[in-house]
């Protein structure tokens, strides 16, 4: 008797997961059609029913997050980000420089940016600081776990510290407070020189540490480690020119300097469509036949890339360069 009974019990379970489930994505509907300004959905005709369903339990998940589970789920939530090396939603390929559209892909990232957006700008910049050393030290620790050293591994992994100190400084950017930026910068600064003495004094452990991560040559896995010091130069590029852009002080022609320098540089611009953490559909989903929903609201962000005749000539892996091209719009814009 006790085993028909248990034989029972595994089969309803599973039933009612799964009735739950429908259940939860027919909540979301209903309240899909509350928002709407006409009352009822607008729903593309040929949407991918797996996808949609995922993006709607994840944005129930969302609403039910307060924003401090939303930043600490940013670095130990698995598949949040999307993978954007088969290309931008504008069709142009890109490099390996993604930091920038991977964290604007995640409705995490951009639930805490909304959030952030809506306060006063005195908590605002409060709150964007505190977001910052937090994902810095996260970041940090990251480093040192990868030379082998520093703390052990923690309870939560941690998988996407890069992109959430990029959301942190993108945020700050947003504030248009351009000195707090430069003092986020400064901080990667002295990570990128702790993180080469901590190399250059633990040579033994950092060697065994470039070994069993498969690099065939020691030095190219410190170059490796010391160029991820910080958030990709393209991201640091883009970054530095949204502040300039926010800040109602900056000089009149300030921005206009920075584009004419970066178009010197052959660099090209695309234009990417943001919307709201809780629309039905983001440019970076890309349902079949869903373009981004806007009924929310958009704000379009022009992005540089690496392109032109730099591209053609090999320019994509040229560090130095890339960081040249950084260090200037720095100068300009801090």
């Amino acid at each position: 008797m006790k085993k028909i009974v248990l034989i029972l019990v595994c089969l309803t379970i599973p039933a009612l997961i799964t009735w739950a489930r429908e259940l939860e994505y027919h909540l979301v509907q209903a309240q899909l059609v509350d928002d709407s300004p006409a009352g009822e959905p607008s729903i593309p005709q040929h949407e991918v029913p797996g996808q949609r369903l995922r993006i709607d339990a994840l944005i129930t998940t969302l609403k039910r997050e307060t924003w401090d589970q939303s930043a600490e789920n940013l670095v130990t939530n698995v598949n949040q980000f999307l993978d954007m090396s088969a290309g931008l939603p504008s069709g142009q390929a890109l490099g390996a420089e993604l930091d920038l559209e991977e964290m604007l892909s995640a409705r995490r990232a951009i639930k805490v940016l909304n959030t952030l957006q809506a306060l006063p700008m005195s908590k605002r910049v409060e709150k964007c600081r505190e977001l910052f050393f937090r994902f810095l030290r996260e970041y940090a620790d990251a480093k040192e776990r990868e030379l082998g050293l520093g703390s052990a591994t923690p309870e939560k992994p941690r998988y996407y510290t890069t992109h959430a100190l990029c959301l942190a400084m993108f945020a700050t950017a947003e504030t248009g407070r351009r000195d707090i930026l430069a003092e986020e910068f400064l901080r990667l600064d002295e990570l990128r020189r702790r993180v080469e003495s901590l190399m250059a004094d633990n040579k033994t452990i950092c060697s065994e540490a470039a070994r069993k991560a498969g690099a065939r040559d020691f030095e190219d896995w410190k170059r490796s480690i010391l160029s991820t010091c910080a958030p990709d130069p393209r991201f640091q590029l883009n970054v530095l020119r949204l502040a300039v852009l926010r800040d109602p002080h900056a000089p009149d022609n300030l921005l206009k300097e920075i584009d004419a320098y970066c178009q010197s540089k052959d660099m090209t611009a695309m234009e990417v469509p943001i919307v709201p953490w809780n629309a039905r559909t983001t440019v970076f989903e890309r349902l079949v036949g869903s373009p981004p929903d806007t009924s929310k609201g958009v704000t379009k962000y022009l992005i540089y890339d690496w392109g032109g005749a730099a591209r053609r000539e090999g320019f994509i892996g040229k560090d130095d360069l890339k960081r040249e091209i950084v260090q200037k719009v720095r100068e300009l814009a801090l």
